[in-house]
């Protein structure tokens, strides 16, 4: 529906992204909307990706943003920002973290993420 808003988090395990979306989940319903969540956290117990999708509004039938949908992109890890540039369109408002996590297995941190951002 029109009147549907979409918070999407990234990150990667241990950052609290699954709290925070639950946290944003509670307080819509707190404040009579419907509200939709889901999430993934399959390898987060090993520093993987995790990301959550919000949804709420009068109604939601959905709890996964489609494409291009975001209004709200919180990131909680620099590169995990870089999954989800799809979802996101011109008029999402953008928070990302500058913290930056090693992923497993890389001797070094990619270069040019923010660069990549600020392209998109």
């Amino acid at each position: 529906m029109a009147d549907t808003r979409n918070i999407l988090i990234a990150g990667v395990g241990g950052q609290g992204a699954i709290l925070a979306s639950n946290i944003l989940s509670l307080a819509a319903l707190e404040a009579g909307f419907d509200a939709k969540k889901s999430e993934i956290h399959g390898m987060s117990q090993r520093g993987g990706s995790v990301f959550s999708h919000i949804r709420f509004g009068s109604r939601v039938h959905s709890p996964v943003i489609p494409r291009g949908a975001v209004h709200v992109f919180l990131s909680l890890e620099l590169m995990e920002s870089l999954r989800w540039l799809d979802h996101l369109n011109p008029a999402t408002r953008l928070v990302i973290s500058s913290t930056r996590i090693l992923p497993a297995m890389a001797e070094s941190y990619p270069e040019g993420i923010e660069a990549a951002l600020r392209k998109t």
